[in-house]
């Protein structure tokens, strides 16, 4: 296995300091999709979510219903100033009733550490974090020389070297060691990070064609998404079209997009801002009802 790393060692390309090496052109090159979020996005989704607090605006709010309340109003306010002027107290009311909203569902089905929710502003806007973009070789159990494939297809589409991930375990059941390798990654942040997802969306996503989007209830409750894609996506790369034939395996890929949003709700305005397209999932439709045999 040592012999095979160091080979793709030496495939990789190596730092140099001439203008016109890979490393240099992948640093340098400029990101729209960045350039996108910075100066448009970034401010309209401060807009949309922006929750404006005032001690003036909740004295008036106050002062307003103790007037409806003085003129006979509903009785209903009386609650209402009270639950304002005491935050812990409990009111009974209607809406508890109601069925858990999405948010309500996965803080109680989330076994970790919810943070809490921060009022919106400008300098806590939803952003991207980090993309890691993951390669499973199941191929190299049996041969260890498959793993080149997957590690070469990773460099070309993400212009990063690869990690290998090596087996925690072992499993009789699949024929596997400890430190055997399984499959390799590739965690992007900065400005390629933001060139991969503008590649993913303009030159891949259009092209597959048993590929709707990704499912509204999708996500971990947190505002981080997953996207998982057959190996004919690996060949939708440009990178990888043009040395298709070399590749002596094609794999399937799994991109984790780790965004600061607080909520899922926030992870998808945002996603939806960088054109990742949702859909709400299609009701299965009924099977069709078997007519029973008449006896003769």
């Amino acid at each position: 296995m040592k012999s095979i790393i160091s080979n793709f060692s030496r495939l990789s390309v190596a730092p140099s300091k001439s203008r016109f090496s890979i490393n240099s052109i992948n640093h340098r090159s400029y990101s729209r999709l960045a350039d996108f979020y910075n100066n448009t996005l970034r401010d309209d989704l401060t807009i949309l979510q922006y929750n404006y607090k005032s001690e003036k605006l909740d004295q008036y709010i106050n002062e307003k219903n103790l007037n409806e309340l003085s003129s006979g109003s509903d009785s209903s306010a009386t609650a209402d100033v009270s639950a304002n002027s005491n935050p812990n107290s409990e009111v009974s009311s209607p809406i508890k009733k109601k069925a858990l909203t999405e948010t309500e569902r996965l803080l109680n089905k989330n076994v970790r550490k919810i943070p809490g929710i921060l009022d919106m502003d400008g300098l806590n806007s939803a952003r991207v974090e980090s993309v890691t973009v993951h390669i499973r070789m199941k191929e190299a159990l049996g041969n260890k020389n498959n793993i080149l494939s997957g590690l070469m297809a990773l460099q070309c589409i993400t212009g990063e070297r690869p990690e290998v991930v090596k087996a925690r375990s072992d499993a009789a059941a699949w024929k596997l060691r400890k430190g055997m390798p399984i499959s390799a990654k590739v965690t992007l942040t900065g400005e390629s990070m933001y060139i991969f997802i503008d590649k993913l969306v303009e030159t891949v996503l259009p092209r597959l064609k048993e590929w709707d989007g990704l499912k509204v209830n999708s996500g971990d409750g947190l505002g981080n998404f997953s996207l998982g894609f057959t190996p004919a996506a690996l060949g939708l790369f440009t990178e990888i079209e043009a040395v298709y034939d070399m590749f002596p395996i094609i794999y399937g890929l799994m991109v984790n997009i780790k965004t600061t949003a607080r909520r899922n709700s926030e992870g998808r305005l945002l996603l939806s801002g960088l054109k990742l397209p949702f859909v709400v999932p299609r009701p299965r439709a009924a099977p069709p009802k078997r007519r029973s045999k008449r006896s003769n």
